[in-house]
């Protein structure tokens, strides 16, 4: 599978980075919970070429799916490919592999072409494969649709089948290229795996199998094994990871749809990635990473340098138009606040086409370049990272239906040296403190760090700060509290705490207090966290919540009593 490589630097460059989280997915689900009973597919089979010409393409895969009343296992070709594989997991691979050993073997399903063949097309009726594989030999059983129903390949019907897997008279040998071939007993006594192949060769194809059973008999009585795939699928949370569900509202709006899922897949050619089916319309799809990549608590602001890296591979890839290629994005969200970085149509263009191919790409953070969002606030980059609740991996096409797959993740940091830590009395709060708060160093009159501090609901807060010993001024602002500086040293490589007590009313930001505070006070007067437009700002520049200086989710007359009390205050330069 070619996919695309996608790095973010959080910081410099040849930093050697002393901790580090990874996914590699490569691991197999135990047990197979991923709703298609261990059945897998992978293009990488036609490298085999078990038909005598290459099958399938990197633009294939197989899912569970449902029509609604029925569910069952289909398989997309949604390039020119001439066939698919169904590979049958190894619970069908019976009697350690001995088929010699049987005395029957029968293996009966039904199979329906989803994407049914334009009627004058030719060779459309090269049949239904079942291949007993034992290394580079297989034997191959034919199964002839046509020949039991004649319409099969344009009908858009199910039909059934059987096939003696024994009936030395119904099946050939195949060698891979450049191999010598094993005999039928040879083969028979060491079977590895099972394939069910839909050579078609109509170009694009969906196919749909169901109901597979193969009946045998090693001397101990008839026996069965199974596929019916009724059973809905159970999510493979593989490390945590997880999928967005409509209302989750990452992105500020309804996204994804109730028929999305994710499930690990693995298969011994590709190893195991993460794959997400978007089966209806909806804005994007996201991989929402599991706790332990929030690092520091959550704390990115504390991170001088290090990377996230991941794989990500689009297996939708029908042409969709420039504006709809809204890209893959790295988002590290705090509450419905985000940074991210996005990897848009100009740096992914054969992303979006017929073609998979490998691109690799970098920034740094924190940085400017970094966007932050939703764009209807005043969001603040640094005080983002310092109160990072979750990392998300976004496949954003906006193209209708879409199949993500993700892999070898990995997020390596190398944390600040130094910490600073202290309490922050935030006056005139009655509601929640703020999470994160902007915080300067200076020396000498000049800015040496400018980053943010993680904020608990107590109001202690840690930040990063400078390594070399000295005295330094410090400088906290944030919201509605007016700046405080205060003096600050470093010695023996640790910093000693300092606490801070702010004022309370500066609804504009500019660091006064003054009759313009007043008037944007006036303009939300009685307006409460659910009004629509709370957090967004709106044509005067701000936002309802600005006002609400006591943060209780309302603008009232105790908020009026705190701009009153510190009427005319300034805060420090």
């Amino acid at each position: 599978m070619k996919k695309h490589l996608l790095v973010a630097l959080l910081g410099l460059a040849g930093t050697a980075f002393s901790n580090t989280i990874s996914d590699n997915f490569d691991t197999v689900p135990t047990p197979l919970a991923d709703g298609r009973d261990g059945w897998a597919h992978s293009y990488a089979w036609a490298s085999e070429g078990w038909g005598g010409w290459p099958h399938s393409d990197p633009a294939s895969w197989v899912t569970w799916a449902t029509d609604g009343t029925d569910k069952y296992l289909q398989a997309y070709d949604v390039a020119g490919g001439q066939a698919e594989w169904f590979v049958g997991p190894q619970k069908f691979v019976v009697n350690g592999g001995n088929f010699l050993g049987l005395t029957s073997a029968t293996l009966s399903f039904r199979y329906r072409v989803l994407d049914p063949v334009a009627p004058g097309i030719t060779s459309t009726d090269s049949g239904v494969r079942i291949y007993l594989i034992s290394g580079t030999s297989a034997i191959s059983v034919v199964v002839n649709p046509t020949n039991t129903i004649p319409d099969f390949y344009t009908r858009n019907d199910w039909g059934s089948f059987t096939a003696d897997l024994l009936d030395a008279g119904n099946f050939s040998i195949v060698v891979q290229s450049g191999f010598t071939a094993k005999t039928r007993d040879e083969i028979l006594a060491s079977v590895e795996r099972i394939l069910i192949d839909g050579e078609i060769r109509s170009g694009r194809e969906l196919n749909a199998i169901d109901d597979i059973v193969l009946t045998y008999n090693d001397g101990s009585g008839v026996q069965t094994v199974t596929s019916d795939f009724n059973a809905d699928p159970t999510e493979d949370l593989r490390a945590g990871w997880k999928h967005n569900r409509p209302g989750d509202g990452y992105t500020g709006q309804v996204i994804g749809d109730p028929f999305t899922r994710l499930f690990h897949e693995y298969d011994p050619f590709l190893g195991g990635y993460l794959r997400m089916n978007e089966s209806a319309q909806g804005s994007g799809d996201f991989f929402v990473a599991p706790e332990r990549y929030v690092v520091n608590g959550g704390n990115f602001a504390l991170v001088e340098s290090g990377s996230i890296g991941f794989e990500v591979t689009r297996l939708w890839p029908s042409a969709v138009t420039a504006a709809n290629r809204s890209g893959v994005a790295v988002r590290l969200y705090s509450g419905t606040n985000w940074v991210e970085r996005r990897w848009t149509a100009t740096d992914l263009t054969s992303f979006y086409d017929n073609v998979l191919t490998t691109a690799t790409l970098s920034e740094s953070i924190p940085a400017s370049t970094w966007t932050a969002g939703p764009t209807n606030r005043r969001v603040n980059v640094q005080e983002v990272l310092a109160n990072v609740d979750n990392v998300v991996i976004t496949g954003d096409i906006v193209s209708g239906r879409e199949v993500n797959t993700l892999d070898n993740i990995n997020l390596t940091w190398n944390n600040y040296p130094n910490v600073l830590r202290g309490n922050i009395v935030f006056g005139g709060l009655v509601g929640e403190a703020p999470k994160a708060i902007q915080v300067e160093y200076r020396e000498n009159g000049n800015v040496v760090l400018s980053t943010a501090a993680k904020v608990d609901p107590n109001g202690d807060y840690e930040v990063a700060a400078p390594t070399a010993d000295g005295t330094y001024e410090i400088s906290v602002k944030t919201k509605s509290w007016l700046r405080q500086n205060k003096s600050m040293s470093v010695v023996g490589g640790e910093a000693a705490n300092v606490n801070f007590s702010l004022i309370n009313g500066d609804a504009d930001g500019d660091n006064a207090i003054t009759i313009f505070d007043y008037i944007i006070l006036s303009e939300f007067f009685d307006l409460d966290n659910s009004a629509s437009n709370w957090l967004t700002i709106g044509t005067s520049g701000y936002a309802p919540d600005e006002a609400d200086f006591d943060r209780d989710g309302a603008v009232t007359i105790f908020d009026y009593i705190i701009l009153s009390d510190n009427f005319d205050q300034s805060g420090d330069e």
